[in-house]
């Protein structure tokens, strides 16, 4: 009698290479690209922006900040095809809405705005961050973003607020200085994901000067300190008294200091 614990068991009916017949291959994602209004309309294809700062919005405190900037201009549109914008609001500056849009400023005529309000996977990051740099040429970059405290290294709390940065090697070299400089280096063990990592990582590739800022938490406490340090880079920024009316729960409420 065989002993069906110890006995070889019979071979597969099917090869390996068999077993993938089952399951079709997944479609490749169509690739993010960039609508610009073409600032040169002699030039064939559109030549792409230079500006001499492009300040990169991913986090909600960084994006709702830069909504309540006034001088804007729209100028571009990033779109990935695989986002629905169907339930957008009317309203363009609603936190909510699937979109990434380009704005220049009246009263800084080299600053580029980016507010990328998409929830873009990590995965996806790389590919978006290479669409960016294709159409845009910075000589600085500053990126927004905030914290993950999955990645941060210690346990922090919704009462706590800081700010750390990142800077390219570009960045450190500089002799005029750090483009932010109050604020310290984001402390050694602590990660930074998504597409905020994927955009720095692309200004250390091509030597551009990039700084990645993240704040903690995503409040109003986030918001104000994010408006110092812009205010300290790029003179004569205005923004609109609506600022004040904070669309973020109260951080204190939800700590568990106060529970």
């Amino acid at each position: 009698m065989e002993d069906v614990i110890t006995d070889f068991p019979p071979p597969s009916r099917l090869f390996f290479d068999d077993l993938n017949n089952f399951s079709s291959l997944p479609q490749p994602l169509p690739s993010p690209f960039l609508l610009l209004s073409n600032p040169n309309p002699n030039a064939e294809p559109p030549s792409p922006l230079e500006p001499s700062l492009l300040i990169v919005a991913v986090s909600r405190p960084s994006t709702f900040l830069l909504h309540h900037l006034r001088g804007r201009a729209l100028v571009g549109t990033l779109v990935l095809p695989e986002f629905s914008v169907a339930a957008n609001s009317l309203d363009s500056s609603s936190l909510d809405n699937n979109s990434a849009h380009l704005y220049a400023l009246d009263t800084a005529p080299g600053v580029l705005l980016a507010l990328i309000q998409y929830q873009i996977p990590p995965e996806r990051s790389s590919a978006v961050a290479k669409v960016v740099f294709e159409k845009i040429r910075p000589k600085k970059v500053l990126v927004l973003s905030s914290i993950q405290s999955m990645n941060f290294r210690g346990k922090i709390y919704n009462d706590e607020r800081f700010a750390f940065k990142l800077e390219t090697l570009e960045q450190r070299l500089d002799p005029e200085g750090p483009l932010v400089r109050e604020l310290s280096y984001f402390p050694s063990g602590s990660l930074i994901e998504g597409i905020a990592a994927s955009l720095l990582a692309a200004c250390q590739v091509r030597k551009i000067k990039g700084t990645l800022v993240v704040s903690w938490p995503e409040s109003q406490v986030s918001v104000v300190l994010l408006r110092s340090v812009l205010r300290n880079i790029v003179g004569g920024l205005d923004f609109s008294p609506s600022l004040e009316t904070s669309p973020f729960k109260d951080v204190l409420a939800e700590s568990e200091m106060y529970i």
